[in-house]
């Protein structure tokens, strides 16, 4: 058995799935901030070369772009806000 130091190994690449919030409380089309996938995206293609980065955000937004108005006529959909309720409903 050697006592010598090998080479360091780089971790395997890996699969990433960059989840959180989509739309949040945001009505039809409007999306929340996605800033920080990106932001993830990049730290984890700084540290993993290779990794293979699944970015719902990406697929939103293109699918938007491409049926434009079919999130726009949710906007007028009533909802129920936590903030509306009286407060022996959410407790």
């Amino acid at each position: 058995m050697s006592t010598e130091a090998g080479p360091a190994h780089p971790p395997p690449a890996g699969t990433f799935f960059l989840a959180g919030t989509m739309r949040g409380a945001h009505a039809g089309a409007e999306v929340a901030d996605q800033s920080y996938r990106a932001a993830l995206a990049a730290r984890i293609a700084a540290r993993r070369p290779g990794a293979v980065v699944h970015a719902p955000g990406a697929l939103t937004r293109a699918w938007l772009a491409e049926h434009p108005g079919a999130h726009a006529a949710l906007a007028a959909t009533p909802s129920v806000r936590r903030a509306g309720l009286a407060p022996n409903c959410w407790r």
